[in-house]
Order: structure tokens, then C-alpha cells, then sequence
């Protein structure tokens, strides 16, 4: 067998591969019936998504809340910068100890 041969036996045994490997992954065969583990599978996973999506708005609703507090918070200290500020005075001591 010459190598173009070769070549070509190869290149036919690659796209056989190819073209049984895409029947199998499409599943032309019939499926069997409906597993009910699925059924409660796909159920449990609509309810887990629903609660996500409730806990999600919570958080939003709880984050905006706490926005709205901080900015307020932050106006009313602008606002109230008429308060003195605090001076720190060091008073000498009055009696002295030592220590043995």
C-alpha cells in the first residue's frame, strides 16, 4: 500500500469516527419513560430558584435601606460641623508613684 493509501484510509477512519460519534451524542433512539426522580429533581430545583430570587430582592431591599441610612448619615455630619471640635489638655499629675 502506497502512502497516499495510507492517507487515505486514515483520513476515512477519522471522519467514520466523526460521523458515529455524532449519531450517538444526538440519541435517535427513544427515551424511556419519565423518571419520576427527575420530575421532583426539576420541581425541587423551580422552588430553590424562586426562593433565590426572594432572597435576592431582601438583599436589595435591605442594601438600598442601608445606602439611604449611610447617606443620610453623612449629610447630617457635614451638616453638623458648627460642634466645637474636642481639644485634648494634659493635666499634670497630682501625685507621683513608684514602683519598687
Amino acid at each position: 500500500m502506497t502512502s497516499v493509501g495510507r492517507v487515505y484510509v486514515a483520513t476515512g477512519a477519522v471522519l467514520l469516527f466523526l460521523v458515529l460519534w455524532a449519531m450517538i451524542a444526538s440519541s435517535p433512539w427513544a427515551t424511556a419513560v419519565d423518571d419520576p426522580g427527575a420530575d421532583a429533581l426539576a420541581r425541587r430545583e423551580t422552588i430553590v430558584r424562586q426562593r433565590a430570587a426572594a432572597a435576592e430582592q431582601r438583599y436589595e431591599a435591605r442594601w438600598a435601606a442601608y445606602r439611604a441610612a449611610l447617606s443620610a448619615r453623612r449629610t447630617a455630619t457635614t451638616v453638623s460641623t458648627t460642634v466645637p471640635r474636642v481639644r485634648i489638655v494634659h493635666v499634670p499629675s497630682v501625685a507621683t508613684t513608684r514602683s519598687s
